[in-house]
């Protein structure tokens, strides 16, 4: 069924006769007859009895009149309706992340795509601990926030997205004695203490940490420390090593040396469930769309 179809059949249905329809739609009178015979044959039913009087819609044909009449009215709506809220959409849009993440890797071009779209919305990037940001989604801080799906899972209350999968990786001093060693593994720094900046009450937030370790054979020895400045104030020290991930901005930081590891981190988008219907929804839909666009087959 197409567009043409449907308004071929409307106008005939209008005018009566298959001649003042093709006249009306300025279409040969044969290019008519020939797309209500396709549409008959896709319907499955008759639409026109031919009578002395012209053409008459038959019971199914006035079903399908009243359909496609009704979609055409609510079409017309929602295109409307949809301008129009595109048009007044304006605001603050503030998006949650974790602080040291290397932020352009995933807000630039977005915000720019954003910012054409919603001309009256200004766009921001708020980062926070993470123990903190999702207390910031709670408290209105921010409209959504982008985290490790292991911190997310903690959480009912939020509606999560997956986004993309990212390299885990363990971050230490470039004056470590293990850096630039051949081969290093992760079981090379089984006598290190592991920094991580997630609190033991965010399950979370260590347990990919122990089961990694012990997929290497031993249990380390974790120890929570408040912030990022806290984690490199001990790194430099040539203290401990620090678990994150790819997205961590220090990894590029000539002071510091880091392994990649064998292992991978789901990165989510999420919000408050209780927020599903919030003025900026649709704004919702266009980041999720982005990241789709951005990391599928990427």
């Amino acid at each position: 069924m197409t567009e043409s179809q449907i308004n071929y059949f409307l106008a005939v249905a209008r005018e009566k006769s298959i001649s003042k329809a093709s006249e009306a739609l300025f279409v040969s009178q044969p290019a008519v007859s020939k797309q209500i015979a396709l549409l008959e044959a896709e319907l499955g039913c008759k639409l026109f009895e031919r009578h002395t009087r012209g053409l008459e819609l038959t019971a199914s044909g006035r079903a399908f009149e009243k359909l496609f009449l009704d979609f055409r009215i609510r079409l017309k709506e929602t295109i409307e309706a949809a301008r129009a809220e595109n048009s007044v959409l304006s605001g603050k849009y503030i998006l949650g992340a974790f602080e040291g993440w290397q932020l352009s890797e995933f807000c630039l071009d977005m915000f720019r795509e954003l910012s054409e779209k919603y001309p009256q919305v200004e766009f921001e990037v708020q980062t926070y601990s993470i123990d903190q940001i999702i207390y910031a989604l709670k408290r209105g801080e921010v409209n959504d926030i982008l985290a490790t799906e292991a911190i997310l899972d903690d959480h009912p209350e939020l509606t999560t997205r997956h986004v993309c999968t990212i390299r885990s990786l363990l971050l230490f001093s470039s004056k470590h004695p293990l850096a630039g060693k051949e081969g290093l593994s992760l079981a090379d720094f089984a006598d290190m203490t592991f920094y991580i900046t997630a609190p033991q009450n965010l399950i979370g937030g260590i347990s990919s940490v122990l089961t990694m370790c012990k997929n290497e054979g031993f249990v380390p020895k974790i120890e929570y420390l408040p912030s990022l400045s806290a984690v490199y104030n001990k790194l430099q020290t040539g203290s401990g090593v620090f678990f994150t991930n790819e997205w961590i901005m220090s990894k590029d930081n000539p002071i510091f040396s880091y392994l990649i590891l064998p292992y991978e981190a789901g990165v989510g988008f999420a919000y408050l469930k209780e927020d599903k219907d919030s003025p900026f929804s649709v704004i919702r839909d266009d980041v999720l769309d982005y990241y789709e666009r951005k990391y599928t087959n990427a």
